[in-house]
């Protein structure tokens, strides 16, 4: 699930505001699952938060430096 700063860096711009969608998405996916389950691991939520931050300041460092 998690993904490597190296690995998301090799990534272009366009395929990482995919991947920030599909995460997005999921994320918002396991909020709403969340409220129904009880065994939920809810330590999925700050990794996939995590993950979209990276992706956002990968982004954000190629918007600067072009």
């Amino acid at each position: 699930m998690t993904t490597k700063i190296k690995e998301l860096r090799a990534l272009s711009s366009d395929e990482l505001l995919k991947m920030v969608g599909e995460k997005s998405k999921l994320y918002t996916g396991y909020r709403l699952s969340n409220m129904r389950a009880d065994g939920f691991d809810s330590s999925l939520f700050s990794k996939l938060r995590k993950e979209i931050a990276q992706i956002y300041t990968i982004l954000n460092e190629r918007k600067f430096n072009e």
